[in-house]
């Protein structure tokens, strides 16, 4: 009985949106109904489970409400219902430690952003991505700088090709590639044992390493322009490899390999920052790599001084050092982007 009225209603639901999506009048309403009738039956493979005191894995949960969406957007071409599955995609994948099965869900929430041209299913699809490289690794042993900043050089190599192909997608990897691969570099500046310890090779780090490899060299041998970019990229990957290989788990990283990781993350600050302004004509990439750039500064001012000043002098040279920092690069970001308009 129970298990008719949850069927019932998700096929109710479901019948109405069709409808009211079918109305010129109305598309926005069906598109909404259909989205409630996605969610319901997610709710209800977790309700029948209960009912029957069915023990249901988390991760078999989210597949089967997948594999129920997927015909759905099919079907119905709804997108509130594309960016649904997209996020139990996410949700599915981010649930996985096998590999295989985390690379399978990552492939399919590619293609579902790419057939039915949505950006929001686009970016929790890389977002996905960013976790399937951790699938059979043991954090014990294996640093997860290195593979967030190879999935970066990756995601930024599409960028570069989506910019002349594809310009619908091609924000949508700037922004998570610069966001991923300055953090990294970022965290690799702190003088902790606990953020960086010597890289192990595993199939996840293969693939990651191969992808990355196929993906820049395709890019630079399709492309005519920017191929600087991808030179840089190649060059700054055995830097990060070095930085992300010397950590002593027993103490600090040594002051050499601190520095090389200070210069490593300021000079492609400038570099990102001049290649938007100048190259790539990206406001997004000049906003972003100029928060970074600032967030950098001050936590080296923090990290440096704090321990050394007296309080009440390092809050003053502090807010000194916001106030004039912060006009300076307000007044640089702003002459950057009015170029850019220009353009």
């Amino acid at each position: 009985m129970k298990l008719s009225v949850i069927c019932g209603f998700v096929v109710t639901v479901n019948l109405i949106a069709l409808k009211l999506h079918s109305d010129s009048h109305h598309q926005k309403l069906g598109a909404a109904l259909f989205l409630l009738g996605g969610i319901i039956y997610g709710a209800g493979i977790w309700l029948i489970s209960q009912t029957y005191q069915l023990d249901l894995d988390w991760s078999l949960g989210l597949s089967i409400w997948s594999l129920g969406l997927m015909p759905m957007a099919v079907v119905t071409r709804s997108a509130p219902v594309v960016v649904l599955n997209a996020l139990v995609l996410l949700l599915w994948g981010g649930s996985q430690h096998q590999f295989p099965q985390a690379l399978c869900a990552f492939v399919l929430a590619l293609l579902f952003s790419y057939v039915f041209k949505s950006r929001s299913a686009l970016v929790m699809a890389l977002i996905q991505g960013s976790f399937v490289w951790y699938s059979d690794i043991d954090q014990r042993i294996t640093s997860p700088i290195l593979p967030a900043f190879l999935y970066a050089a990756t995601l930024f190599s599409w960028y570069l090709w989506h910019r002349k192909n594809k310009p619908l997608f091609a924000n949508c990897f700037l922004v998570l590639s610069l966001f991923i691969g300055f953090s990294s570099i970022y965290i690799t500046t702190f003088d902790s044992s606990g953020f960086v310890v010597s890289p192990a090779l595993s199939l996840p780090l293969a693939t990651l390493v191969s992808l990355t490899t196929a993906s820049m060299i395709y890019v630079f041998k399709t492309l005519k322009t920017n191929r600087a970019e991808i030179v840089t990229l190649a060059l700054m990957i055995p830097l990060m490899m070095a930085i992300t290989s010397v950590g002593n788990t027993s103490g600090p990283m040594t002051w050499p390999f601190k520095l090389l990781a200070n210069a490593t993350l300021f000079s492609s600050l400038i570099a990102v920052i001049y290649s938007g302004a100048r190259r790539l004509e990206s406001a997004i990439a000049v906003n972003l790599s100029t928060v970074f750039f600032a967030i950098a500064v001050l936590t080296r001012y923090f990290d440096t001084f704090f321990a050394m000043m007296n309080r009440s002098i390092f809050f003053i040279l502090g807010g000194l050092i916001l106030l004039v920092g912060g006009y300076l690069l307000e007044q640089q970001r702003r002459t950057f982007v009015r170029g850019i308009a220009h353009e």
